[in-house]
């Protein structure tokens, strides 16, 4: 197997040089997000973005593989869509002016010195590559011309440290958290609530854990019902739970309590994070981007003593400023003694010790540093 992908490697470099002949141009923009598999995250908001800031002025290429296809009807906009490892995609990604990824494209593609590739990676980092180390290959992290930063900690660990990316930095925060600072959070929060048939007056707690390489559901388990009593008892309201498990393991068998939505399969994670009130997560870097609303952000990581040292942390979880549970216990009387004013304090403090460069403007600070380029 190891062979045959070596060859599909080599005939697709050779292939790709047939379209050398072809010019680059200026006003075709690429789109990688997740090698294709949704339309969504710091492509979608830079795609949104310029749309908007340079009507009819550029050309949009987004690259979909078979995971996308039944949503494709579904993107607004004038977007050129293109199948992975069709001709087509070896074109577009082959003439166009800027290639936007938030993964590594195939190390087979070599692309022209006049192209412009911006990495805005797909996360904010807080955990070590731990065993996943082997999966990296470091010299293609040098392939971009631009990496995005969400603050110095990500800068100087992640992008400089782990990646060894020596190339030109855009330290303007993640171009999908811009959302938060923008009306169009409230209109993400109507669209969700419309979708899942949530009531204005209920509010919203949204479970995502995040990706573990031998991920057990069951040891993930949190007692809903009295989740949602402490929640009602705390906060008044009705609460419903959306739960969104990582695209890595959202298809694992699992029996949801019929107090959960499953909104595992909702193509993009930032419109969940508009709607909800409450986040409950372990490690994932959603907490960073849910952040930016100044909500409640609660972290139940009953395996934190075996992730920790089999993954790892950029940040000890104690320097973290949300309320951390092992137990179901914890976590409801974290919510119960849970103290806004504290919170708010301890989250501003975070912000400072990370270098936090969010502010509501990185698509435009994107659009300012790329399309200066000749």
């Amino acid at each position: 197997m190891t062979q045959l992908k070596h060859l599909l490697k080599v005939a697709t470099r050779n292939l790709l040089l047939i379209f050398n002949i072809f010019s680059v141009k200026k006003n075709k923009i690429y789109f990688m997000c997740f090698n294709g598999e949704m339309y969504g995250f710091d492509q979608r908001a830079l795609l949104e973005h310029i749309e908007a800031a340079f009507p009819e002025k550029y050309e949009f290429i987004w690259e979909y593989s078979g995971k996308m296809n039944k949503n494709i009807n579904r993107v607004p906009g004038k977007i050129r869509f293109v199948k992975k490892l069709s001709l087509r995609q070896l074109f577009y990604i082959k003439t166009s002016k800027y290639i936007i990824f938030n993964i590594n494209p195939p190390s087979y593609i070599k692309f022209k010195t006049n192209q412009v590739l911006l990495n805005t990676w797909h996360g904010f980092g807080l955990k070590t590559s731990g065993n996943t180390q082997k999966a990296f290959n470091r010299q293609q992290f040098n392939t971009a011309t631009y990496f995005c930063s969400h603050a110095k900690l990500f800068t100087d660990e992640v992008i400089r440290g782990f990646f060894e990316y020596k190339g030109k930095i855009i330290p303007c925060g993640a171009p999908r958290n811009d959302v938060f600072f923008s009306p169009k959070q409230k209109i993400w929060e109507e669209k969700v609530r419309k979708q899942y048939g949530i009531s204005k007056a209920t509010k919203i707690v949204l479970y995502a854990p995040t990706f573990r390489e031998n991920f057990v559901y069951s040891n993930m388990h949190i007692n809903y019902t009295e989740l949602l009593n402490t929640l009602h008892n705390k906060f008044n309201n009705d609460w419903v739970i959306l739960e969104r498990l990582h695209p890595m393991i959202q298809n694992k068998n699992r029996h949801l309590s019929p107090h959960v939505i499953d909104a595992s399969h909702h193509e993009d994670m930032q419109e969940l994070l508009c709607a909800a009130d409450i986040l409950v997560s372990d490690y994932s870097g959603c907490m960073w981007d849910f952040s930016q609303t100044k909500r409640p952000v609660f972290l139940f990581a009953p395996d934190i003593e075996d992730y920790s040292q089999k993954r790892g942390l950029y940040i000890d979880l104690k320097d973290l400023p949300y309320p951390i549970s092992i137990t179901n216990n914890q976590l409801l009387h974290q919510i119960e003694t849970f103290d806004m004013a504290t919170y708010q304090t301890n989250l501003a403090s975070f912000f400072e010790l990370t270098g936090s460069y969010e502010n509501g403007s990185a698509c435009k600070a994107v659009c300012d540093n790329i399309f200066s380029l000749p």
